[in-house]
């Protein structure tokens, strides 16, 4: 079959970041080895979205993944696909229809994929190719007589290894490499954390059981993106990196001095998952800098958004990373319901004590499909919006708050934002004046910033 998949990530490149589409790349080199004609447009660095109607006109199916802030470009894509080509079968899959088939399927959706989509996709389309009964195939969900069935589950991947590599020569990967300075890569799916602003839909898309990939997986596909990019900076986006444990890191630099590969790399990490071994481990196979998930300097807000970390935990986890010259950066959340101005003056204060080198912002914002939306809609305080506003990174950037909240007003959060970034740059501009850390890689993390806030984007 011809199949077109779409990620709309058309002119909001603020959207979960800008990085590689690694899921639907995934679902894209499924379906190649199963021997069907794959096109794939990645809209991230595009100017016209016409550009999808040759491969739309010609398409037996169409399949569009994305998360939440996307969902209202995706809904406009299959409108003008629907419009070009009636007949065209259509899947959403992602974050969003997951989480609310439901809501996909009554705007003009054919069918949903539904969490893992590489096993459901693939035997879908197994049997619209033998003209079988499809609405068989676990995992998908679709409409009947102005009913949504939800079919069971197809299951979680067990074995990783088996997937093939993301198909990275569907894209423009040149462009990402050139915008990040590094390569994305993926290695654990499911995350056994309970946290407000990811679960319960984290656990819907890929568990609560950490599946790892093996040294020599991820080994071999850094060589081949070496050879073909030359690449040597790359970003694990896991959530859940850390739990591969300090082994796995060590057989990953025994795969990598096998290759001859020289290669570096950083990862996200949770503050209670740090020990010196570990970080040890990891930097002997490449780690030059971790970010992590802080939040919030107030034990108090912590506990709302059931992190299960402590301050104590967040200071010892960067006192790890300077001692060992891994640069640590930052993601932080303002706005929680119950915050305060106290509150926000102890994530000032904490953040002084880590010295990161360089943070996320974000404005806290429920998101269907995770419990802070359900605590928010159950008192009242959810502000109604677009797809767009469901972007917590955009939030901050163009000024919205997400809830109303009872302490603190939009200029209180932007103020503190502020405060801490002053506190970075001169605590950086110190760095480099003496020499505290390897200049190269300092400017090279700089210089990535500096490229996303000249070209607007950051």
């Amino acid at each position: 079959m011809k199949i077109h998949l779409i990620y709309p990530n058309f002119k909001t490149k603020n959207a979960g970041g800008t990085q590689e589409p690694l899921g639907i790349m995934s679902l894209a080199a499924v379906l190649r080895q199963a021997k069907h004609q794959v096109f794939l447009t990645d809209l991230t660095f595009i100017k016209d979205i016409s550009v999808i109607d040759e491969h739309v006109r010609s398409a037996d199916l169409l399949g569009i993944g994305c998360s939440t802030p996307l969902f209202g470009i995706a809904l406009e894509i299959l409108k003008r696909a629907k419009n070009i080509n009636p007949a065209i079968f259509s899947i959403a899959g992602g974050p969003h229809a997951t989480q609310d088939p439901t809501e996909a399927l009554q705007h003009g959706f054919d069918i949903v994929a539904i969490g893992e989509a590489e096993k459901t996709i693939v035997n879908l389309l197994t049997c619209l190719e033998a003209k079988g009964e499809w609405k068989k195939t676990n995992g998908i969900a679709y409409a009947e007589d102005k009913r949504v069935i939800e079919n069971p589950r197809s299951g979680f991947i067990d074995q990783l290894d088996n997937l093939p590599f993301v198909a990275r020569d569907l894209i423009r990967q040149d462009k990402y490499l050139k915008w990040n300075g590094y390569i994305s890569l993926l290695n654990t799916r499911g995350c056994p954390y309970r946290c407000l602003f990811c679960k319960p839909i984290q656990d819907k898309l890929f568990g609560t059981r950490c599946r790892k990939r093996s040294p020599m997986s991820i080994a071999e596909e850094i060589e081949i993106i070496y050879r073909n990019y030359g690449a040597k900076h790359f970003y694990f986006k896991d959530d859940t990196l850390f739990l591969c444990g300090a082994q796995w890191f060590a057989e990953l630099k025994t795969e990598f001095d096998k290759r001859n590969l020289k290669v570096h790399w950083i990862c996200n990490g949770r503050v209670d998952q740090v020990n010196q071994k570990l970080l040890k481990s990891m930097k002997e196979a490449g780690l030059e800098a971790v970010a992590f998930g802080v939040e919030s300097g107030s034990q108090k807000i912590l506990d709302f958004y059931r992190k299960d970390t402590t301050i104590a935990q967040s200071k010892e986890a960067f006192r790890l990373c300077h001692k060992l010259n891994i640069l640590p950066y930052a993601f932080l959340l303002f706005g929680a319901p119950e915050e305060t101005i106290d509150d926000l003056k102890k994530t000032t204060q904490l953040y002084k004590e880590l010295r990161p080198y360089g943070c996320r912002r974000f404005i806290t914002t429920p998101i269907p499909g995770n419990f802070l939306y359900e605590y928010a809609k159950q008192n009242g305080i959810i502000y109604k919006k677009t797809y767009r506003e469901y972007d917590n990174a955009l939030n901050l950037i163009e000024g919205r708050l997400s809830m109303k909240l009872k302490h603190l007003s939009l200029k209180d959060i932007q103020r503190y934002s502020k405060k801490i970034m002053r506190i970075n740059l001169i605590s950086n501009v110190k760095r480099l004046l003496t020499c505290q850390v390897d200049i190269k890689v300092l400017i090279r993390y700089l210089g990535i910033a500096l490229n996303r806030v000249f070209f607007g984007f950051f």
